[in-house]
């Protein structure tokens, strides 16, 4: 597998393990793309930037570009992740659908086979939650059915990273479910502040026994164009 960049990529791959029985459609299933609004989390405008440190010791680096494109018949506010020590770049999208936050994951590495994936509802309080589901093509396997259950574990956090305090900090926590029975093959931490953007981010992961991984990336340094 190539080396990982940030959370968000990790979920397709998980989701290429799920074979998820679902009952009924998560929420991200029901946006109208005439709601899609400027994205809001963090700045749009070109020249912000996010900077991230692994447990590993690899940093990888978020930019703003300052316009947005079509993706999946709505609009997304483009951004670019760069990996420092590869000095490659890959495209994100984000965006925002009445009070959801969105994020396009590129479940093959391919660039062209995204889901919508809602990571966090704005002004959601402790004990919210909302379910992502889909399906999506897996090499060799097919259509598959996916299930993400998440809710706000922890809300007004006040959090150290890197020496920097941040405050009014909002926790996130899914579980990644699959198989006939739903599974739980694994969990995802997110913790984000508005106007800011994501702060850190932690994936525990055990597929069948087949694929783990367990992976932490934080905020080492940002600078937002006023």
């Amino acid at each position: 597998m190539p080396h990982l960049k940030n959370t968000f990529p990790v979920i397709g791959i998980v989701f290429l393990g799920l074979l998820a029985c679902n009952k009924k459609d998560g929420e991200n299933q029901h946006l109208n793309p005439d709601d899609q609004t400027t994205f809001d989390l963090m700045s749009v405008k070109e020249g912000s930037t996010w900077r991230y440190g692994g447990r590993d010791g690899v940093t990888y680096t978020r930019y703003a570009r300052g316009k947005d494109t079509i993706k999946l018949d709505a609009r997304y506010s483009y951004y670019e992740r760069k990996d420092d020590n590869a000095g490659s770049f890959d495209p994100e999208y984000f965006g925002k659908n009445k009070d959801a936050y969105l994020t396009l994951v590129d479940v093959d590495g391919n660039q062209d086979n995204y889901l919508n994936y809602l990571f966090w509802k704005d002004g959601a309080t402790v004990g919210t939650s909302w379910d992502n589901t889909g399906k999506v093509n897996a090499p060799t396997i097919g259509r598959v059915n996916v299930l993400v259950e998440s809710y706000v574990a922890e809300d007004n956090l006040t959090m150290m990273l890197s020496s920097q305090t941040f405050t009014r900090v909002v926790h996130v926590h899914s579980d990644l479910k699959g198989g006939p029975f739903n599974t739980r093959l694994g969990n995802l931490d997110i913790w984000l502040v508005k106007d800011i953007g994501i702060l850190r981010e932690e994936v525990h992961i055990d597929v069948l026994g087949q694929y783990q991984l367990d992976h932490t990336d934080s905020l080492l340094d940002y600078h937002i164009v006023p």
